[in-house]
């Protein structure tokens, strides 16, 4: 959060962050920004689930456990469970 500000004030591009394609583990409603939790839960394969934190009053908590952020674009009523999604990853994919 404070990365993208301090680049803005000085004049420099964002940092791009990686994305990777996962699949969610269970549905979302409309939000327009959700904070996941990464794995991949069987060794030997590239499969990557992200499961859904929650939200409301325990957001700070959620903030700490994110691996990444999926955005549901406008218009969009949110995913199932199963449906690939892109996942912008706040740690190195290596963690």
């Amino acid at each position: 959060m404070i990365k993208p500000l301090l680049a803005r004030w000085l004049g420099q591009a964002p940092e791009e962050r990686p994305q990777v394609t996962a699949t969610l583990t269970r549905k979302v409603v409309s939000r327009w920004e959700m904070r996941s939790s990464c794995a991949s839960p069987w060794t030997g394969r590239q499969r990557i689930v992200a499961t859904p934190l929650p939200g409301g009053a325990g957001v700070l908590m959620s903030l700490v456990r994110a691996d990444g952020i999926v955005r549901i674009p406008r218009g969009e009523e949110g995913y199932d469970a199963g449906a690939p999604v892109a996942v912008s990853l706040l740690r190195s994919p290596a963690r």
